[in-house]
C-alpha cells in the first residue's frame, strides 16, 4: 500500500474517484492480504470506511486539519510497524503530504476541502 509506485500515482493530480471506483479500490487493498472477505462482509467494510471518512471531515474543524488528520494515521501506523522498509516507506509518504499540501495557505487548502473533500463526503452520504 505504501510502496513507491502506488504513492507516486496516488500523489498525481487526478479526478475524484466514483463511488465505484472507491468501492474497488477498497476491495482490491483488502484482498491484496491474505484475507478473503465475502460480498457482505466486503460491502460492511466499504460502509464502515466511509462512515469513518464523513466522521473525520466532519470533525475537522479548519482545512489544516485535514492535513494533521493524516499525518495523525500514519504516525500511528508508525506505532505498529518493525520494520526499516516500511519506516522508510511511511516517512515517503509523510514527505508526499507535507511537500504538496504543508505549504499551502489557509485559503488554498479551503479550496481544495471545498473542490475534493466536500464533494466525495456529499456523495457519500447519499442513501443507497
Amino acid at each position: 500500500m505504501l510502496n513507491e509506485k502506488f504513492l507516486d500515482e496516488l500523489f498525481k493530480p487526478q479526478k475524484i474517484y466514483n463511488k465505484d471506483a472507491l468501492k474497488n479500490l477498497f476491495h482490491d487493498l483488502a484482498h491484496a492480504s491474505i484475507m478473503r472477505l465475502n460480498e457482505a462482509s466486503m460491502n460492511k467494510l466499504y460502509d464502515l470506511m466511509t462512515m469513518v471518512f464523513k466522521y473525520q471531515i466532519l470533525a475537522a474543524r479548519e482545512p489544516r486539519d485535514l492535513i494533521l488528520i493524516s499525518l495523525n494515521h500514519m504516525d500511528a501506523m508508525r506505532s505498529l510497524v518493525q520494520t526499516s522498509q516500511v519506516q522508510k516507506q511511511l516517512d515517503a509518504c509523510y514527505y508526499l503530504v507535507m511537500k504538496m499540501y504543508g505549504q499551502m495557505t489557509d485559503g488554498e487548502l479551503q479550496r481544495v476541502t471545498k473542490s475534493q473533500v466536500q464533494p466525495v463526503c456529499i456523495r457519500l452520504m447519499e442513501p443507497l
